[in-house]
């Protein structure tokens, strides 16, 4: 560096020693200031989409699609899911119940089975022979479900089934009373264990051909977001936890209901609270572990306490900077103090280094600070610029995620360089450190050392094996553009995220085209249909039941035949008979009978449940058995016929007469309608998604939705890192070849960047660990870290003879364990649950061992190669 930087940083020292104790109350005011201004002004963006530039035509038609359809994702969705459909549908409406009078939390509650419209006129949306399959079922119910809303007994029923045994054919196929038997049997053992069984009617109602009812239930919740709270969503998550909890416990069997959370909100409230947990270990961590290596480095209480307070300013001084200019973090920016950590004490560390070398060799206290600065000041000038460079080359970018990162990161540098060339050297002025003693190296480290010169060639060459082998593999580095990637894989969002979209009949990843008219929509609806990769497309039009007269007709026929019991509005009381018992006696000597003159499957069922009802009566309380058999068999019997009754009240329906909610989900307040596309594989990777879109967007080039998004910002995401490189190995190169003012050095410090460069792609594709949006500022960064050792080993040999060994000078010592403790900073990542930053901690951590072993081992023999 020039004699006038040197001379200026040596002034600068020397005036921070004679003003020290006024430097540091200084310094203690700003860093409280920055402190409050970090608390006040910094926040997090949970939301994904809002990590790529909004002005990207892609994300400018998703825009485009949520104002003309706001809300049509709530963002939480309830799943329920039991053995029985109607323990679920209980428990579906139980917690609609509790959760749709918190207005102050949620905006609205949607489950389209609890719809009086659905309950109404539910039966129009099934296809004509699917009714009239069921029509039939219910008639063939009839005289039981009659009888039963007569008398709504055990007793009632046990006679009921022994009138049905005297039916000629009763054993036969044509009069089939297996499915019946099966079912109360199977409710009778559950009640002899104590256990809660309901008895499906709907079920038993329905013949196969029918469609049976879904024992998973859906719940869609709209909350009211607090943005000032790290995580927006917590109080209406915490809101629903409760209710689970109170459906589940208060009523006998709804504890093995399963009842689960996920939804866009959902999935990134957990990830916001595992990313900054994650972070907080991270960087606790980094902390105890950075103070360590400077312990072993420094071998001076003194100098660790100036060095880690030095990092401490700095990294308050970073954060208030992030709270003025950038003000939100998102999932990738809130690493930024771990990565602060790493790369800002770096600083400190040289120069705390250079000053301990110095008063080994006798110089004084007082002179060995100033002369430290000045010795390596420029350097560290060169390190701020480097690495700022890594990080602002994804600045100008469309990934504005991780350019917020670089922007923090980037002034990070300077700021760390600053408070090292300031509050340093008052805190040593202030704790002057005692001498150092001398540091002699054994007999194996003097071996060592002298390894990269004495084989040289062999290193070479196992190096060009090495590189050879990289080249083979690094054409196969991927990135992976699925965001769900970057999320715990074992939480429950996740995970019932991933279950429903295994399931085809579920709309979990779908495309949507915003189109002018219903007549727009049914065209489009054709020419999309017919593509292999599309499953179905849905329209408003498609909300409205088709064949409306036919199956209304159905319908009434039904009602006509049905009679008044079951017609006639009125709610159904279970009762308790006092010859409930002795019908049950009744009932198990009967089927004992039936058992031994039947043969083949009804056989086996009236022994089954005559063998459940005889363990039923020798419980040791049997009228508490009874009572649960009672509420097993007839608890949801009032339910269905009210159902029942309601359904059989249906009427000719158009889209006016769908619920708000759901008209507004395909039919905007300017009169613009959405069609939705479905995929016809699951879209659970990188090439099934990328097929779906691309084969639509032929077809329907502005069409949106969350596939679309994922491949187009897995495709800005990639322009930006090959963007970002460039910028950055441009500016690096360019500013080495003015510092460094000779081409060959250039080259020489670059060379082991673009082997390290190499052998990490590769390592990428070795570990499994593709490229993704957390990780992928991993090479521009290194690009940026990694010059500073070369420049840092090329500027010390120029000031040694040419045979001099490089590696036995304080500079090698400073660049090791000022990588060391980089490197474990960076590995600190990985124990973050986030796989973003689990994989890049990994990504980071190898690559920078990788440069550090090139920069060690390659760069000493070419320089002595070449200044020979």
């Amino acid at each position: 560096m020039s004699d006038r930087l040197q001379g200026l940083l040596h002034l600068w020292v020397l005036f921070i020693q004679r003003w020290a104790r006024a430097v540091a109350w200084v310094c203690a005011g700003l860093a409280a200031l920055a402190v409050v201004v970090a608390a006040l002004r910094l926040s997090v963006d949970t939301n994904p989409a809002n990590m790529l530039d909004s002005n990207l035509p892609w994300r400018q038609a998703e825009l485009a699609l949520d104002r003309a359809f706001p809300n049509s994702d709530g963002g939480l969705v309830l799943v329920i899911e039991a053995a029985e459909p109607s323990r679920a549908a209980a428990a579906q409406a139980a917690l609609a119940a509790i959760l749709k009078p918190q207005l102050a939390l949620f905006a609205d509650v949607r489950a389209a089975e609890l719809e009086p419209y659905f309950q109404q006129n539910g039966l129009l949306y099934l296809e004509p022979d699917v009714l009239q399959d069921v029509a039939d079922g219910v008639l063939r119910a009839q005289p039981f479900l009659g009888t039963l809303a007569r008398e709504p007994s055990l007793a009632g029923l046990a006679g009921l089934i022994e009138k049905a045994l005297l039916v000629p054919d009763a054993g036969s196929s044509d009069f089939d009373l297996v499915p019946a038997l099966n079912a109360v049997a199977e409710a009778t053992e559950a009640a002899a264990t104590g256990k809660v069984k309901p008895l499906d009617w709907a079920r038993l109602m329905a013949t196969p051909a029918s469609l049976s009812p879904s024992p998973r239930k859906f719940i869609e919740l709209v909350p009211t977001l607090d943005y000032g709270r790290l995580q927006p969503a917590k109080v209406a998550i915490a809101a629903i936890r409760s209710a689970i909890a109170e459906v589940q416990s208060a009523k006998p069997g709804y504890a093995d209901v399963r009842i689960r959370l996920t939804g866009r909100i959902a999935l990134e409230h957990e990830e916001i609270g595992m990313a900054f947990s994650g972070a907080l270990l991270a960087f606790g961590v980094a902390l105890v572990l950075s103070a360590g290596l400077l312990f072993v480095a420094l071998r001076s209480r003194r100098l660790v306490l100036a060095t880690v307070l030095t990092l401490l300013f700095g990294l308050v001084l970073t954060a208030a900077f992030a709270g003025l200019v950038v003000q939100k973090l998102n999932l990738i920016s809130m690493a930024f103090a771990v990565l602060y950590v790493g790369l800002g004490l770096d600083y400190a560390l040289y120069l705390a280094l250079r000053y301990r070398e110095l008063r080994q060799h006798g110089t004084p206290h007082r002179e060995a600070v100033p002369q430290a600065a000045s010795d390596i000041g420029g350097f560290l000038f060169v390190c701020a610029a480097t690495t700022s460079l890594g990080f602002l080359a994804f600045v100008p970018t469309a990934f504005t995620g991780i350019a917020g990162l670089g922007l923090i990161s980037g002034a990070g540098m300077f700021i760390s360089l600053i408070a090292s060339l300031t509050l340093l050297p008052a805190l040593l002025t202030l704790l002057p450190p005692p001498a150092p003693g001398p540091s002699l190296p054994g007999r194996w480290l003097e071996a060592l050392l002298e390894l990269p010169y004495r084989k040289r060639r062999e290193i070479w060459i196992g190096m060009a094996v090495l590189l050879l082998l990289a080249a083979y593999f690094a054409p196969r580095a991927r990135f992976d553009f699925d965001p769900l990637h970057l999320r715990d894989p074992d939480s429950e969002s996740v995970r019932t995220f991933r279950d429903l979209l295994a399931d085809p009949l579920i709309p979990t990843l779908t495309l949507s085209a915003i189109v002018a008219d219903a007549a727009e929509a049914e065209a489009l609806a054709a020419k999309v249909r017919p593509l292999a990769t599309v499953r179905q497309v849905m329209t408003l039009a498609q909300l409205v039941p088709m064949q409306q007269a036919e199956k209304l007709a159905i319908i009434e026929d039904l009602a006509f035949s049905l009679g008044p019991e079951l017609t006639t509005p009125g709610e159904l009381e279970v009762v308790a008979r006092a010859e409930d018992a002795a019908a049950i006696d009744r009932l198990e000597v009967a089927m004992q009978q039936a058992a031994r003159q039947w043969r083949g499957p009804p056989a086996a069922a009236a022994a089954r449940l005559a063998k459940a009802l005889e363990a039923l009566q020798s419980t040791p309380r049997p009228l508490e058995a009874v009572a649960l058999l009672r509420s097993n068999l007839l608890d949801t019997l009032g339910g269905q016929i009210a159902q029942l009754r309601l359904s059989l009240t249906a009427h000719a329906v158009t889209a006016e007469d769908l619920p708000l909610w759901l008209r507004a989900r395909w039919l905007a307040e300017d009169g613009r309608q959405r069609v939705e596309i479905w995929p016809r594989a699951v879209l659970d990777d990188n090439d099934s998604t990328r097929t779906f879109v691309r084969s639509v967007q032929a077809v329907v080039p502005a069409v949106s939705g969350p596939p679309v998004g994922m491949i187009e910002a897995g495709e800005v995401v990639v322009q930006s890192f090959q963007q970002a490189f460039l910028y950055s190995a441009g500016a690096i190169g360019l500013l080495l070849l003015i510092l460094l003012r000779s081409l060959r050095d250039t080259l020489l410090v670059l060379l082991p960047l673009a082997a390290a460069g190499l052998l990490t792609m590769a390592a990428s594709v070795v570990t499994n660990t593709p490229f993704n949006f957390a990780n992928v500022i991993a090479l521009p960064l290194l690009l940026g870290v990694g010059v500073d050792y070369g420049v840092y080993l090329v500027q010390q040999a120029r000031r040694l003879p040419a045979d001099a060994n490089l590696l036995k000078t304080g500079a090698t010592r400073a660049v090791l364990f000022g990588a060391l403790v980089t490197m474990a900073n960076f590995g600190d990542l990985m124990l973050a649950r986030h796989p973003g930053m689990v994989s890049m901690g990994l990504l980071l951590t190898v690559g920078l061992g990788v440069i550090l072993l090139c920069t060690l081992v390659l760069l000493p023999g070419l320089l002595q190669r070449f200044r020979r």
